[in-house]
């Protein structure tokens, strides 16, 4: 007696059919037959992969994924390690909160050091006051472009915003320095910005 498809099993199928057909596109146009060679599987079989027909084991996904020069889980996604790819996201997750807690310590030194207010930076950006408001104050997490914007409108690099605060602030020490100090006191200055390791 036939087995029944499950909607899993019939998703997966759907997904590596879909899968391998794309990145046999991407691969220079590679054909079935040259697939079929590359990989040492009958040609009937990978087209019954394509068409859906039945799922690959693990080591024909690994035989067709080196052809195709991808992961096997971009053949087949249930081959994803599960916890590797919570670390991916655990790791995406802090590297966000990081940029954003940059932004807003970067935001509010920029606007100290250029003597702009809220009410100013809303104009010019198209952002309301209550927007940047709750950005600066950590009540709301401002959107993907909003450095971009901020940054194009006030023809500043995207970096100032989302870099380490301390880089804004070594960079404004050193604009700060005059040109005509003895070399004793650039020695000195520089000796304090690493002491309070702003280098």
């Amino acid at each position: 007696m036939k087995r029944k498809t499950t909607v899993l099993e019939r998703l997966a199928r759907e997904e590596i059919s879909r899968n391998i057909k794309y990145y046999m596109t991407l691969n220079k146009k590679i054909t079935l037959q040259q697939l079929a060679e590359l990989t040492g599987i009958p040609k009937s079989t990978l087209g019954n992969y394509t068409r859906k027909a039945n799922s690959p084991t693990p080591e024909a996904v690994e035989k067709i994924a080196r052809a195709l020069e991808v992961e096997p889980e971009d053949i087949d996604p249930r081959l994803v390690n599960i916890e590797e790819a919570k670390q991916v996201v655990q790791n995406s997750q802090k590297l966000f909160d990081l940029e954003k807690e940059n932004f807003r310590t970067n935001l509010r030194f920029l606007m100290k050091e250029k003597k702009i207010t809220e009410r100013e930076i809303a104009k010019i950006t198209g952002y309301t006051i209550g927007a940047i408001s709750h950005w600066l104050t950590g009540v709301t997490t401002p959107p993907a472009e909003a450095a971009t914007n901020i940054s194009e409108a006030l023809n500043i690099p995207v970096s100032t915003l989302l870099s380490k605060p301390s880089e804004n602030l070594k960079m404004a020490i050193l604009d700060a320095i005059p040109d005509d100090i003895t070399e004793e006191e650039a020695k000195k200055i520089i000796d304090l910005i690493k002491e309070k390791k702003y280098l």
